[in-house]
């Protein structure tokens, strides 16, 4: 059974116990798909179903269980350390990485042998040992899909909802506009896959053939076709995005030049055992724990939030990163352009705090996505609820302009993105 709620500027606009509410939500969110600078942000949440493992709240039993599956063992001190920082960091396996590296770029930076660990002292071979041996084993974890079990319905079709997303969004968003800009925060390529075996054109910020390397301005280009040969007017592709990866990508790894400096290059599979996937935080440069390019991806996302006539639309993200959080809150604050729905499932409503009878106001939690949603502006809107998921954003809520009976206003987006060919032609004399 569905059970969603809408809220908008903090009061309940509509719910799954609305006759009428699914077309309407469908209607609101296929509004918002036609800001002109559309941009999404996936966490989590949207490759939880593919075997994503959690990467918060991490037992010391659950990051050993991960270790062996990756064929790491770990030595009595590594895995010392490793309970330690669990618990010190509250089983987040982001920051256990964080402090590894901000230890051994101290270390270094000092020119020291050893570094001191609750009144003990660890020699920097031990950090440098399970910091690598962390980064290759979540990476591995990240290979999806994982573990899934063979009466899933994703077992045979994994990118099945990834696919059915984009090509509802794509489909449904005007093509004259902008191209949509995609963040994640996700280290796998579940996106990828899905637009691969879609067809679906993107950029990544990489260019090359045999060796992809990272060169950001990439983003700046676009695809046209031309339909006929000698045609001096260019057709934009019409189904294309950008697709920026703000942690970084288990298929990513930093490789040395000849002049001496480095640069990202696209691996296509997971780097080696002694070469350093670059997932976030592992600094591109040891000194630097946030740099390249970290820091020039969260640059074009503040950007592109804070564009004009902008929206953002957030799936799968639990609010838990504060480098990010403090861009989406600024756009808030300096831009009244712009526009947020964030789609979470849980952590926003408290429960039984909205009986059948009346439908009061729900009470919103004490929770990063509660105060999110509580607050008193129509541009924050939370859709939320069991149902408010990923998978059910594909499947169900997301308009669908392939002409479905449940959408009546499908005609005339399909007739848009149709007349749109004109309007996208490009005079090359």
């Amino acid at each position: 059974m569905a059970d969603w709620t809408l809220l908008v500027g903090g009061h309940r606009r509509l719910d799954s116990e609305h006759p009428d509410g699914l077309r309407r939500l469908r209607e609101t969110i296929g509004n918002i798909l036609q800001v002109r600078n559309l941009s999404l942000l996936i966490g989590a949440g949207a490759s939880f179903h593919l075997g994503l493992p959690a990467i918060r709240r991490v037992s010391l039993e659950a990051a050993m269980e991960m270790f062996a599956a990756a064929e790491e063992s770990l030595e009595s001190s590594e895995e010392g350390l490793l309970a330690s920082l669990l618990e010190a960091k509250e089983g987040n396996l982001e920051e256990v990485l964080a402090s590894l590296s901000s230890s051994l770029s101290y270390a270094r930076s000092w020119k020291l042998d050893s570094v001191t660990s609750e009144d003990s002292s660890l020699s920097i071979s031990v950090v440098h040992e399970l910091r690598a041996k962390l980064n290759f084993a979540l990476a591995k974890a990240c290979e999806l899909p994982a573990r899934i079990p063979r009466t899933s319905p994703y077992a045979s079709k994994p990118w099945e909802i990834h696919q059915e997303f984009f090509r509802k969004v794509l489909a449904a968003r005007r093509g004259e506009l902008p191209r949509m800009k995609v963040f994640t925060t996700n280290y796998d390529v579940a996106i990828e896959r899905a637009l691969d075996e879609s067809s679906v054109s993107f950029f990544d910020g990489f260019v090359g053939s045999l060796r992809r390397q990272m060169r950001l301005e990439s983003y700046d280009l676009d695809l046209y076709f031309s339909s006929e040969e000698g045609e001096r007017k260019l057709n934009r592709v019409p189904r294309a995005l950008r697709l920026y990866k703000i942690h970084g990508s288990l298929n990513w790894a930093a490789r040395g030049t000849i002049s001496g400096s480095q640069e990202v290059v696209q691996t296509g599979e997971t780097p080696s055992r002694g070469d350093l996937a670059l997932i976030y935080p592992t600094p591109y440069k040891e000194s630097d724990t946030l740099g390249y390019p970290y820091a020039d991806l969260l640059r074009i996302f503040s950007t592109t939030v804070s564009a004009s006539q902008s929206a953002l639309v957030v799936i799968g993200y639990s609010f838990a990163d504060e480098h990010i959080n403090r861009l989406i809150y600024q756009a808030l604050r300096a831009n009244p352009s712009f526009s947020l729905l964030v789609v979470n499932p849980k952590d926003v409503i408290e429960k039984d705090a909205a009986p059948e009878e009346g439908r009061p106001e729900p009470q919103l939690t004490d929770t990063r996505l509660g105060r999110l949603a509580a607050l008193e502006d129509p541009r924050v809107m939370v859709l939320t609820g069991s149902t408010s998921t990923f998978e059910a954003m594909a499947s169900t809520m997301l308009p669908d302009p392939s002409g479905s009976e449940n959408d009546p206003g499908d005609q005339q987006v399909e007739e848009a993105l149709l007349g749109s060919i004109e309007a996208n032609k490009v005079d090359v004399q």
